[in-house]
């Protein structure tokens, strides 16, 4: 895209703030994501207000999708252990089970399983925008009249229902 050798690209691509100062985006799904939960099994320790906190205690260990924006946040802190785990019903079992602390996971994700889960405690941890999406789009070249084609396209769709953002 960058190079000029595509129009556009459209696959479950995050419209961040870094992407938008390089490209033209536009959104087709999804919603903002402007904080992550970190959920705990029955209680949120009483020393814990914020992930920074989990420095408090001894080898926190948090479960996170390998390879997710969630799993990225975490590497800015060194004081937390990241355990890769793929599957969601698996991440709520370690935690259940006391072999991790906590699980770290998008918002919408976070409400189902704490309303399948009422034993599930959330701590909301409000991101930086560098770690904001808001929504997937559609990427092109910047200024480009394509954008401007396609976001009238992507209007007329949403108006007659043919495409919903959520």
């Amino acid at each position: 895209l960058q190079q000029n050798k595509i129009d556009f690209a459209m696959s479950g691509l995050d419209i961040t703030q870094s992407r938008l100062q390089i490209m033209d985006m536009l959104p087709y799904t999804g919603q903002d994501v402007k904080s992550f939960y970190l959920l705990f099994w029955n209680k949120i320790p009483a020393e814990v207000a914020s992930i920074k906190d989990l420095q408090k205690i001894e080898n926190p260990v948090v479960c996170a999708e390998p390879g997710s924006p969630q799993a990225r946040y975490l590497e800015q802190f060194e004081f937390i252990e990241r355990k890769a785990l793929s599957k969601i019903e698996d991440m709520v079992l370690d935690i259940k089970y006391g072999k991790s602390l906590a699980m770290i996971v998008e918002p919408q994700l976070a409400a189902r399983l704490v309303d399948k889960n009422p034993e599930l405690k959330k701590l909301e941890l409000a991101l930086p925008v560098d770690f904001q999406t808001f929504g997937m789009g559609i990427a092109f070249v910047k200024n480009n009249d394509l954008t401007k084609k396609v976001k009238a396209i992507i209007e007329t769709m949403q108006a007659d229902k043919t495409l919903s953002i959520l």
